[in-house]
């Protein structure tokens, strides 16, 4: 179906993109990155994979060895949070970076991820 403009050209319809409330990368974001804190700094990862193996002080100092690295990215994960709460101050909104916001946090998540991945992968091979 085309539409015709008042100078009677024909033009397509254009499709409007569905936007992702920012709730949803941002709530994902808060919840990934509780839980990476409460595994590396509570020691949830500890007593998920060294208390029912009875492995002992060997397998917590190999998840503290882990939690080095997960750090490593899990500070830039919050890098990416941070920069995605302050990106509606630093762009403007005419600006075609608007979509910038939802890469940023969508960046968060897939680091926080990657940071509970390295810890929960180095807590598997624990004692094998």
């Amino acid at each position: 179906m085309r539409a015709v403009t008042p100078n009677g050209a024909r033009t397509s319809p254009r499709r409007e993109r569905e936007r992702v409330p920012i709730l949803i990368p941002l709530t994902a974001a808060a919840l990934l990155a509780a839980l990476w804190l409460l595994s590396a700094y509570n020691g949830w990862a500890v007593s998920a994979f060294c208390t029912d193996r009875g492995l002992g002080s060997d397998c917590s100092q190999h998840i503290a060895n882990a939690v080095g690295p997960s750090t490593a990215i899990a500070i830039l994960a919050a890098g990416f949070a941070v920069a995605a709460g302050l990106a509606p101050w630093v762009i403007r909104p005419e600006s075609p970076g608007r979509g910038l916001r939802i890469w940023l946090l969508a960046l968060s998540v897939a680091a926080w991820l990657l940071a509970l991945l390295i810890l929960f992968a180095v807590g598997e091979t624990t004692g094998a």
